[in-house]
């Protein structure tokens, strides 16, 4: 999988544009990331929609597309151990799929997180991420890793995944090219399997 099928919603780039200052635009801008998300199942008639968020990012090659769409229609067609999940505000706006690690006892992969560019910074993707976590320990998982590049225009899914708890794991350097390292985060759900258990 592309570096480029991981990203998300939180915008850390401020501008005298995007700053928040006048109370109008704080108390809509707050009211909208409070507005509970809609997070389920992707369904077959997401699935225009759902390319549509991926292709219109500019990050996919004409192969990564071909690899996104076959791994989600090999889920809709019930071939597939990994979960795809939409982030519905009245149409799709974000899209997350995840799959198990091979050769692993417990270990899933966030492998795509997206969320559509007139929706970002909206709590979508961070809804997202949390509805794949409770699906993933209610089948007890263990743990969840998620990886995305070293580069400076990464800087925003990196800070993303800090926010939502993961732990920065590793640094595989060079790994997509020279000068673009393998950025590895991880959560472990053990602490949160004990705690239900008690």
């Amino acid at each position: 999988m592309s570096r480029y099928l991981v990203f998300d919603v939180i915008s850390l780039r401020t501008s005298t544009k995007t700053q928040y200052d006048a109370s109008s635009s704080t108390a809509s801008h707050a009211a909208q990331t409070r507005k509970a998300k809609v997070i389920r199942d992707t369904i077959i008639t997401d699935t225009d929609a759902l390319m549509a968020i991926v292709e219109s990012s500019g990050q996919f090659d004409t192969d990564s597309l071909g690899y996104v769409k076959s791994a989600l229609l090999e889920y809709l067609e019930g071939q597939s151990d990994g979960l795809w999940f939409t982030a519905d505000d009245g149409e799709p706006v974000g899209v997350a799929y995840c799959a198990p690690e091979p050769v692993t006892n417990g270990t899933w992969n966030l492998q795509m997180l997206w969320t559509r560019k007139d929706k970002s910074s909206q709590g979508h993707g961070s809804a997202l991420v949390e509805h794949v976590e409770n699906e993933l320990m209610a089948r007890g998982v263990r743990l969840l890793i998620v990886e995305t590049s070293g580069l400076p225009e990464f800087e925003v899914a990196r800070a993303f995944y800090d926010k939502c708890g993961f732990a920065r794991e590793a640094t595989i350097r060079n790994f997509f090219a020279d000068g673009d390292d393998k950025i590895v985060y991880t959560k472990s759900f053990q602490n949160q399997h004990a705690s239900r258990l008690s």
